[in-house]
């Protein structure tokens, strides 16, 4: 009898909604947000923020830039202004840095404390304080600073060092925050710190520092970051999060008759998984796109189910069908991702989904 209601409490019935037609925008990306931040403070004069998200983590991170004696305006009506001190201008903070429940925050500011001549102690909820740590703590100790951690989780006490030693680093998992963190210490670094992946992560700090005016280089699947040099305050248009899309993206694509408008949709080709997932099992796409004056990519997303082709097999009303898998296209995708576009943490696209 338990073994029936427990069965019974699993069955779920999924009818049709009909179709999903309108235009909107999602949320901000949440990675970019945070690197504007950060990358903002370390920048000459005052870098601009449109379209941050002002959730919890993101504020988390903005708090941890004002505790680090960076003065912030905002958010209001998605707008920040970072008041950028330079790459030597942070001081040290009066308390510890409390970062929620935000691990990129964690991480990413890891690297940036890494290069500092203070002390400072990042910390978080009991969530983040139970998350692994270690593969930014080892890379980081190797270039100079000293870490302190509970078994390799939070809280990280850190002990910057200035300059950190150059860097030569294979990373045993792709990590987008661990190559950021390291990307963000050799900017504090003796020379010329060079990191490869075993596969490409997404590349936003790498696109966002060539926006800031410091440009990493690549040669033979290394990424090189040259220390030193000046940050220029930028202005930074927050693409809408491609994750947030993704659920009206497969829904008006699955849904016939369905006609969506998604705008300002970031598109990296570095993390575009679903649209190549959605192509794959036979959706098709319509992009629009314009080039934003300041060299950035700016674009809008559109997705429709103009027609259905049922695949034999198929369960239920979806004009889905199985495809090739997209990761059979991701190495080629990946190659073509570390050349970055105009400067821009991800480009925007207008995609038109037809399944």
């Amino acid at each position: 009898m338990a073994a029936s209601r427990s069965a019974a409490a699993l069955d779920y019935t999924i009818a049709p909604g009909g179709v999903l037609s309108g235009q909107l925008r999602v949320p901000g990306d949440k990675s970019i947000s945070h690197r504007a931040l950060l990358l903002g403070a370390i920048a000459e004069g005052d870098t601009r923020i449109d379209g941050f998200l002002a959730g919890a983590d993101c504020l988390a991170t903005l708090a941890a830039v004002q505790a680090l004696g960076i003065t912030v305006d905002g958010p209001a009506a998605g707008r920040v202004t970072v008041h950028g001190k330079g790459l030597h201008g942070l001081s040290a903070p009066a308390d510890v840095i409390d970062l929620g429940n935000s691990g990129t925050a964690m991480r990413i500011l890891a690297g940036l404390m890494a290069g500092q001549e203070f002390a400072v102690t990042l910390t978080g909820d009991e969530s983040l304080s139970r998350r692994p740590m270690q593969r930014v703590i080892e890379p980081l100790t190797a270039m100079g600073a000293r870490i302190e951690s509970h078994k390799g989780c939070a809280p990280l006490l850190i002990h910057g060092c200035r300059p950190l030693k150059p860097l030569r680093y294979l990373m045993p998992v792709a990590s987008a925050q661990v190559k950021t963190a390291l990307l963000l210490a050799g900017l504090y670094g003796g020379g010329y710190s060079w990191i490869k992946e075993p596969a490409q992560s997404r590349d936003h700090t790498e696109r966002m520092l060539k926006s800031f005016g410091h440009s990493c280089i690549r040669e033979g699947g290394w990424l090189g970051m040259p220390d030193g040099g000046n940050l220029r305050a930028a202005r930074i248009e927050v693409p809408g999060d491609l994750s947030s899309a993704a659920f009206f993206l497969v829904g008006a694509a699955m849904t016939p008759g369905s006609q969506l408008t998604l705008e300002n949709v970031g598109v990296n080709p570095t993390r575009d998984g679903v649209l190549r997932l959605l192509k794959a099992m036979g959706a098709r796409g319509r992009h629009r796109s314009a080039r934003h004056r300041t060299a950035r990519h700016r674009h809008q997303s559109r997705a429709g189910a103009a027609r259905h082709r049922r695949h034999p097999g198929a369960a239920g009303g979806g004009g889905l069908r199985p495809g090739r898998h997209p990761h059979a296209r991701r190495r080629r995708t990946a190659r073509e991702g570390e050349r970055p576009a105009a400067g821009h943490a991800g480009d925007r696209k207008s995609t038109r989904l037809n399944s």
